[in-house]
């Protein structure tokens, strides 16, 4: 009889164990998945970075060239506004893509529940007859 139960005590610790390395395997596969995101997101930003860092030197440039001529500086400066107000929107855009995200695992109050209580996962229970039942109950798994 003792060693029924304790080989029905190693299936269900193989069972719990299993259940807990596929768990593992879902929750390692989901924060590589999220940390991927996030470094492509942080590749693009750069991309979208440095196209501004051009498109501004570039309209620097152009207002540099037309310093002497105010009719010409004019119409650059007017240039230099709108793509100012685009690349402001796209900093903009690059600052909310950026802004300070966290990731953290949070613990299911069911499991916890069930780590806390003494009984733990299972516990022993010895039939004397139909009805009449001792409970044992241990302490770890």
């Amino acid at each position: 009889m003792n060693r029924d139960a304790i080989e029905q005590f190693t299936r269900y610790k193989a069972v719990v164990i299993a259940y807990l390395d596929q768990r593992e395997k879902e929750l390692l596969m989901e924060l590589k998945s999220i940390c991927e995101q996030d470094t492509a997101a942080l590749e693009e930003l750069k991309t979208t970075a440095k196209t501004l860092q051009a498109d501004l030197s570039e309209a620097q440039t152009k207002l540099r060239l037309h310093e002497d001529s105010s009719h010409e500086l004019f119409i650059a400066t007017k240039r230099a506004q709108a793509m100012l107000t685009t690349l402001e929107s796209s900093l903009n855009e690059i600052r909310c893509k950026t802004g300070n995200r966290s990731v953290k695992l949070k613990k299911d109050p069911a499991v916890q529940k069930l780590l806390a209580d003494k009984t733990g996962l299972a516990h022993v229970v010895t039939e004397l007859s139909p009805g009449m039942m001792i409970k044992h109950v241990l302490y770890s798994l």
